[in-house]
């Protein structure tokens, strides 16, 4: 990764590895019953019986579909520990927050289907940085279970979980941002036949890996910003041509020779291309497609350049990036001496 690159996820992200060092990991598994039905976003209000085993496995929250996993503000409804009632209001999906009784005892989730569970979150890192417990935790996780979202946020996962985590075949959502992916377990993940949302985010792919996307056939949102990928990457994750949003904020090495690529992405609506080193001159060729949205890479605009792309892109909701404006403290830090 270039220095650019690396400035900027050490910015957006710190060390997150020695924040995580005293043993949370993110770790986040979507899970719901079998029924056809239940891949819908669209949940209903009702009653749910769940059976867990007689060891505590953590907490259940309430959370949204397709949220960044907000504990402090998830309502806790209860702890997953034996037969437990509880009432799941319309559009919310039902989180277990995993203890650190499944790193001691991983072998808890064999055979645990989680039926009635929308999501599984396992919140545990490991403290030597040398095994993988994450990893290890997703080779007791039965490819039975009834989950449709994987997440390893900020863990210790490697390709290797990942390439584990593809037996799971009601996968629809997996976020492995802030992880050790370079990408060699794309291929694996291609085979999952209703995959929609991934976000690989702040990992360290490789651009040859990125070839494995023309393998994914549903696949709608992607997320790899600050991934240090560069124009042949997009030239290989845009034979994906399902995608229907794409991040790419953060990664300086894609250029205008990018261009031609993103022009085959026919059904994208939504384009991250912040960071980037894409020109005006580029960006405008983009109007050919029917963006809904478009975040530009350039840090400023003049009034005519945004006059044109607002004409260009008629219909578009287009992001620009502000001039930071400095409060009375920062001008006080940074006048000049007297």
């Amino acid at each position: 990764m270039n220095q650019t690159g690396k400035n900027y996820l050490t910015h957006s992200a710190g060390n997150w590895r020695s924040r995580c060092s005293f043993a949370l990991l993110a770790f986040v598994l979507v899970g719901i019953s079998p029924a056809p039905a239940a891949a819908s976003d669209k949940t209903t209000a009702g009653t749910r019986t769940i059976h867990f085993p007689d060891q505590s496995l953590g907490g259940l929250l309430l959370v949204r579909p397709h949220t960044d996993f907000d504990l402090d503000g998830a309502p806790r409804l209860g702890i997953a520990k034996g037969t437990v009632t509880l009432k799941v209001p319309a559009n919310r999906q039902l989180m277990l927050d995993l203890n650190r009784n499944i790193v001691q005892n991983p072998a808890l989730l064999e055979n645990l289907r989680l039926n009635g569970v929308e999501r599984l979150k396992v919140n545990i890192n490991g403290l030597d940085q040398v095994e993988h417990v994450a990893d290890r935790v997703l080779q007791h996780v039965s490819p039975s279970i009834c989950i449709t979202c994987l997440d390893v946020h900020l863990s210790d996962a490697t390709d290797d979980g990942l390439k584990r985590a593809a037996k799971i075949v009601s996968l629809t959502d997996l976020n492995a941002s802030h992880c050790e992916i370079s990408g060699s377990s794309l291929p694996a993940l291609a085979a999952l036949p209703g995959l929609e949302r991934l976000s690989l985010s702040f990992c360290p792919l490789q651009s040859k890996n990125l070839g494995a996307f023309a393998g994914f056939k549903k696949l709608k949102t992607v997320d790899l910003q600050v991934t240090d990928i560069d124009d042949a990457g997009i030239k290989s994750l845009c034979t994906c041509t399902s995608i229907e949003k794409l991040i790419l904020e953060g990664n300086r090495k894609i250029s205008d020779k990018s261009i031609p690529y993103l022009l085959e992405l026919k059904h994208l609506k939504s384009l991250n291309l912040k960071g980037t080193t894409i020109s005006i001159s580029g960006v405008s060729k983009l109007s050919v497609l029917n963006l809904k949205d478009l975040t530009l890479p350039f840090k400023y605009c003049t009034r005519d350049d945004k006059a044109r792309l607002h004409k260009l892109f008629a219909g578009t909701k287009l992001g620009f990036a502000e001039r930071p404006q400095l409060n009375e403290w920062q001008k006080e830090i940074f006048a000049p001496l007297k």
